[in-house]
Formats: C-alpha cells, sequence, structure tokens
C-alpha cells in the first residue's frame, strides 16, 4: 500500500472533515487528513474557501498542489487572482474545463438513497427538486 500515492486534503471542507468516500475518484490512491504526512503526500489538496489567509508553506520539489473550490468565484475571488492561483500546479472545480473536475452532486449514496424514495406528489410548498 505505501507504494500507492498519497492525497492529503490540507483543510476542512466548511468545517467538516473529509473522507476518501465522499470523492468518486479511481485509481490507485491512498487519501489522508493527516498534515503530519505533508512532505509524503504526492499532491496536496487546499480547498480554497476555507483556506486560511494567513496560509504560507514550502512545497516540498516534485509534489503537486491542488486548488480545490466548488463554490463560484464570485463569492470566492481569490479563484481569479493570477498571483494567487500560480502556486497550484491543478485546479478542481465545478467547471468542466478545469484540470480535475469536480461536480457539485450529492455522495453517491445520499444520491441513490433519494433515487429509490418514492416520489412524493407536487405541490406548491415543494417547489424544488433534485435532478
Amino acid at each position: 500500500m505505501a507504494d500507492k500515492p498519497l492525497i492529503l486534503f490540507f483543510n476542512d471542507y466548511f468545517d467538516e472533515p473529509l473522507a476518501a468516500a465522499d470523492f468518486a475518484i479511481a485509481g490507485p490512491c491512498r487519501f489522508t487528513e493527516d498534515r503530519r504526512l505533508f512532505r509524503k503526500a504526492a499532491a496536496v489538496v487546499f480547498h480554497i474557501p476555507t483556506l486560511s489567509r494567513s496560509f504560507w508553506l514550502r512545497k516540498p520539489r516534485g509534489q503537486l498542489w491542488v486548488a480545490w473550490s466548488i463554490e463560484s468565484e464570485a463569492n470566492y475571488p481569490r479563484l481569479t487572482d493570477p498571483a494567487f492561483m500560480r502556486k497550484y500546479d491543478l485546479a478542481m472545480t465545478y467547471r468542466q474545463s478545469s484540470d480535475i473536475w469536480c461536480p457539485y452532486i450529492p455522495r453517491a449514496a445520499t444520491f441513490e438513497q433519494a433515487l429509490a424514495a418514492p416520489i412524493p406528489p407536487k405541490t406548491g410548498t415543494a417547489p424544488a427538486v433534485m435532478f
């Protein structure tokens, strides 16, 4: 297992811890949130909306840094700042043109559960749907 590349999720997702099961990522990788493994990680994923403004690290040679956000650049303008984004090798966003596409959809288990549930009748008090 040690020969599989390690991917570190550096910071929380809106105060929620992450888990590899949250991602539909295929491939022979290991995932961690343990910052003590920072120097051993092949790639480090930084959740830009919750990344501290005082963030400062030295990037180990050969390590990939990924800027991750599924939120709009209108809400997080750092995503459009060339000086800020220059720190990162890859962008992982909801845009299909990103280096890594990360669509804003529920976890697979949540989605399957919703599909298995009976469809309630449409009412004026429930004007939204999940699709």
